[in-house]
């Protein structure tokens, strides 16, 4: 054996001691060294060199040499040009392992630089080893910037990996797992979490920690005791569960308990840390701060969390109460902060109740104004729908606190900036998931992203979705293990090509921008004839802020206790067609208007369309309804549409261009299909009247519309839906069943958000229910029309409640026939329902809402269509000058003698 081969092998030996010491260490790597020198000089053996190289780095990166192991690494895959007979599958653990280094010395972009190559390498040699390590660094990173879907998907791939070898680690199985739990504990899906961590402990590998992360699992979901339980089962000491037992104990009122174990954690932060800054003792400041405010002790409260502030942002050090972190960019534990920020401004609120001075009551504001700020950042800083709403929660959870202020800091100075900010406030909370999703894929549309590249994303996104739909209904676990690995090589997949886009968009740097809605703003689209009321309810009153092109005011309607109940009844009244319900719906009606629509009338002097921004169970209203004194309801004097919220409003494209052949209608009903789905016979007489392209029966099928839909600016879908308010994602629209699956005929709630209809005006989804849903704080209704919303669609005409045949087509008739003679949809909209109103030919006991009111419009401002008349007979007069000067000319010509 050569004498480099025996001092390698004695280096391995030395690393891979029972019992390590400063002497075996220093050894060990002395005898790797000396191979290295020896080889290099020589140039006897590159291939054992490389292997040499990364064994080295590999110690070295034990050893915490990062910097050292990454030139080693750098070595070996510089070396690999002079041998080319080796397979490049040699450099897939130099490049995990170099970017690792990377990675720990926070050279992230150089990381990710190194674990992409490896992916390459790991595609061309799928069986490489170690594979798995490189899938669990990717779900570290994803982890790290707050996209916690897409770690489970690299978490999940390293586990079902590990798991398919003949001898799986358990060491790195639990380590992959643990990770896992951990992201879905991030999402809040905390039985999944407990799931995983149970199945662990009969490893007994790592028991403390997976008991410790029971116990904090507990207690995240409320359940103080049974935290207890297993957080007293752990052994040993450190800040983080003294923290998570003083938090159990302050759950349980046992004030006192939970201040001596909060003591025993900063002792010990003291005596590992000193000085340093940490998060976990940031924990510490914090529900100290808890206690002393719930001891009704404000003052005391606002110093432990300021301090709690320090310690959670690097370059922030000030003791000052007053003073709020302005700057975020620096926060890396920001459910932290912002659960730290929250608390200090209900101890400044606190602390204004006990002094009465303002300057306490506008601190509170000040300190809400870098909650939602950071927030913003948070949300932008996500890459998923799913995050962002996590963040949501923790915002609507607090929205009522800064606009509840709002309106007493008014009411003490009568500054207006204060109903301002409360404007601001609320916006906040409306529909800001997907505003930031509209706003994203605007900027990915016009970036000149090559369309292969966005047609090869749908596609992936399509295949995740209808797998997605498949996993739901199967109970087989082996098939369901199949669709799962499907999915997650899908994912994969698809965040690679969403990395190219974002590197040709500059996604990533630029949606970090925080673009706050202003009024001024939003006066910009409104027109003169035209009013916003964006809704904002509490528990105790109705604020609404009334907003035209030239003027901002508001309205604040104390409520009664059974004012939620009345919303409740006018929404069962108005479906009802029997006309039992006439008097209670009108006496509900009235009310209701009094409350909603009363106070802003003297706003709306020669307002004719109102946008309706409703919050929370008003998104149930149907607002055309309301009566006035005189019986008039609102349908009479204005044309009405809604939307999720003002900045989405103020975005919208304004589209109102289409032209007669593009206009797609389906009407899959028309003819009886099988027992079922009803027939619709109606639903013929609707396609008809909307010109274009019409399919009937077999024609109208799922495929037909996604191929084809983006392709039209008017769509008309006169179907049956379902609307699944507890599984949004299990809504869905029917076409033409024939004998397909489910699956082929029934176009579900997830497949419509990856359509794209961006270049669509107008979509009418004249099918039940397709505008009801599951009613998320913040953020709406999750209905199918929402669905349309993120396919880019500004306009969704869409139905509240089961819809009847006649009626449906009848007014849809009228409205694409205003739409053909230039009326704006909400015209449109508003002049069919009053012919069908109007017309005597239609018997009263068919006018009650139940049969008109079905239909609301979500969508916004439009320009009427310009009218070219003028340019007509403008052009007419031209021409014919144009022919009388020539005859003239000719007659001329004609009396001349010729000379």
């Amino acid at each position: 054996m050569p004498a480099y081969k025996q001092l390698y092998n004695d280096a391995d030996k030395l690393s891979n001691t029972a019992h390590p010491s400063d002497k075996t260490d220093a050894e060990a790597l002395g005898n790797f060294f000396k191979v290295i020198a020896i080889l290099e000089k020589s140039g006897a053996d590159n291939a054992f060199l490389l292997k040499t190289y990364v064994t080295t780095g590999v110690y070295l990166q034990v050893l915490s040499r990062d910097k050292e192991a990454i030139i080693t690494f750098k070595k070996a895959l510089n070396l690999k040009s002079k041998l080319p007979a080796l397979k490049d599958s040699v450099l897939f653990e130099p490049l995990v392992y170099c970017g690792n280094s990377n990675y720990r010395f926070d050279k992230l972009d150089s990381a990710e630089y190194f674990y992409r190559k490896a992916e390459v390498i790991a595609e061309k040699y799928p069986a490489v080893n170690q594979v798995e390590r490189l899938y669990n660094t990717l779900g570290v990173i994803a982890y790290a910037t707050g996209n916690y879907n897409k770690s489970i998907t690299y978490y999940e791939k390293a586990a079902s990996t590990l798991q398919g070898h003949a001898t799986p680690d358990k060491l790195l199985l639990v380590t992959y797992k643990n990770n896992l739990a951990l992201a879905y504990r991030r999402l809040k899906r905390y039985p999944e979490a407990l799931a995983i961590y149970k199945t662990l402990l009969p490893y007994n590998i790592e028991k403390d920690k997976l008991l410790h992360n029971i116990g904090s699992v507990y207690l995240a979901m409320g359940q103080s005791g049974l935290a207890i339980g297993y957080l007293k089962q752990v052994h040993y000491q450190n800040v983080k569960l003294y923290n998570d037992l003083g938090r159990s104990s302050y759950m349980q009122n046992d004030y006192g308990q939970a201040l001596n174990y909060l003591m025993q954690a900063a002792a010990l932060n003291t005596k590992t840390s000193g000085n340093h800054k940490r998060t976990d003792y940031s924990i510490t400041l914090k529900y100290t701060g808890d206690i002393w405010l719930q001891k009704q002790e404000p003052g005391k409260a606002l110093t432990f969390y300021q301090q709690a502030f320090e310690n959670l942002l690097f370059d922030f050090n000030t003791p000052d109460i007053y003073t709020n972190p302005a700057d975020f960019n620096s926060a890396f534990n920001t459910v932290e902060l912002m659960d730290a920020l929250l608390a200090k401004a209900a101890a400044f609120n606190m602390l204004y109740e006990k002094s009465a001075s303002v300057k306490n009551l506008d601190a509170a504001l000040q300190t809400y104004t870098a909650f939602y700020k950071l927030a913003d950042h948070v949300a932008r800083f996500y890459e998923t729908d799913e995050a962002r709403l996590v963040i949501s929660d923790k915002k609507y959870a607090s929205h009522l606190q800064p606009i509840d202020i709002c309106l007493q800091l008014y009411g003490l100075t009568k500054d207006r900036k204060y109903m301002e900010q409360a404007f601001v406030f609320d916006e906040e909370n409306k529909a800001n998931t997907l505003s930031i999703y509209l706003e994203e894929s605007k900027l990915k549309a016009h970036s000149g992203v090559p369309a292969a590249l966005l047609t090869q994303e749908s596609r992936l996104k399509e295949n995740i979705t209808r797998t997605s739909l498949k996993a739901a209904g199967m109970t087989d676990s082996v098939s369901l293990i199949k669709l799962k690995t499907s999915i997650n090589d899908d994912a994969i997949r698809l965040i690679k090509v969403q990395q190219k886009i974002e590197a040709q968009t500059g996604l990533s740097s630029n949606k970090f921008s925080r673009q706050i809605i202003s009024i001024q703003a939003l006066q910009q689209v409104i027109p003169k004839n035209s009013a916003v009321l964006s809704y904002h309810t509490s528990d105790k009153s109705i604020l609404c802020f009334v907003v035209t092109a030239n003027s901002f005011d508001f309205f604040l309607t104390p409520i009664t206790r059974d004012f939620p109940a009345s919303i409740t009844a006018i929404y069962q009244q108005a479906q009802l067609r029997d006309g039992g319900n006439n008097r209670h719906l009108k006496t509900t009606a009235q009310y209701l208007y009094r409350q909603l629509l009363q106070p802003a009338t003297v706003y709306l002097d020669g307002v004719k369309q109102l946008v309706i921004i409703p919050d929370d169970q008003l998104n149930y209203l149907p607002f055309e309804i309301l009566t006035n004194d005189k019986g008039e309801n609102l349908l009479n004097n204005y044309s009405i549409a809604y939307n999720y919220s003002c900045a989405i409003l103020k975005n919208g494209s304004g589209n109102i261009t289409t032209t007669s052949g593009s206009r797609l209608g389906m009407a899959p009903f028309d003819v009886k299909a099988n027992a079922e789905w009803a027939q619709l016979p109606a639903s013929a007489q609707e396609i008809k009247a909307l010109g274009g392209t019409e399919l009937f029966g077999t024609k109208a099928t799922k495929q037909a519309f996604v191929t084809d839909a983006h392709n039209y600016g008017l769509v008309h879908l006169a179907t049956h839906a379902y609307a699944n308010d507890r599984k949004p994602d299990s809504s869905f629209i029917v076409f033409y069943p024939g004998t397909q699956s489910a699956i082929n005929y029934k176009l579900y709630q997830p497949e419509i958000y990856n359509l794209k209809l961006d270049k669509t005006r107008l979509v009418v989804l004249s099918a039940c229910e397709s505008g009801v849903g599951e009613l998320v704080k913040g953020e709406g209704l999750m209905s199918l029309s929402r669905a349309f919303s993120y396919a880019g669609c500004d306009n969704i005409i869409t139905s509240m409640w089961k819809a009847d045949d006649l009626s449906t087509a009848y007014i849809s008739g009228r409205l694409h026939s205003y739409l053909q003679n230039g009326y704006t949809i909400t015209e449109a909209l508003r002049q069919a329902r009053l012919d069908y109103l109007d017309d005597d030919a239609i018997s009263p006991a068919k006018k009650t809402p139940g049969y008109w009111a079905h239909l609301r419009l979500i969508g916004g401002f439009e320009k009427p269509a310009q009218s070219y008349a003028w340019l007509i007979w403008l052009l007419a007069i031209f021409s014919a000058g144009i022919i009388i000067a020539i005859t003239i000319k000719n007659r001329d010509r004609i009396r001349r003698p010729r000379s």
